[in-house]
């Protein structure tokens, strides 16, 4: 089954999934750490976490938070990766998809002036598997 829906866990009480997929969601969250963990409360051990987010190791504060202030962060790849593995996965694949260093006309918007969140930025995509968790089967 394919599941869609908000991050806490009152939209999928008691559920985990073989993949949790997170695209440019965890920057509009008001607490990074809890949208973490919530994501790894719906993953299920051995299940895996494809994580897009911002990159903050590219863009420039302007880039991050000038984008319609609707960014509440900006995040670096290592920061990821160390709260992902505080929370028992182990890190697949993680890399930088780097966007051109101005955007496209199209990429304005009209009527603020600033560019457009899109391909004319840059992000961190990570591939991650849930451990085991071995503790709680003994």
């Amino acid at each position: 089954d394919v599941v869609q829906g908000e991050y806490n866990k009152q939209s999928f009480p008691g559920r985990v999934f073989d993949i949790v997929f997170s695209h440019h969601t965890m920057e509009h969250a008001v607490d990074p750490v809890v949208f973490a963990k919530q994501l790894a409360a719906h993953t299920k051990p051995g299940g895996h976490l494809l994580l897009q987010v911002p990159c903050a190791d590219t863009e420039t504060p302007a880039q991050l938070g000038g984008m319609g202030n609707f960014h509440l962060f900006g995040f670096r790849r290592r920061y990821i990766e160390n709260l992902l593995e505080s929370l028992e996965f182990a890190i697949l694949e993680s890399y930088y998809h780097l966007g051109s260093s101005s955007p496209a006309v199209s990429d304005i918007d009209p009527v603020t002036k600033q560019p457009i969140w899109g391909e004319s930025t840059s992000q961190i995509t990570i591939l991650c598997s849930k451990k085991h968790s071995w503790n709680s089967a003994h």
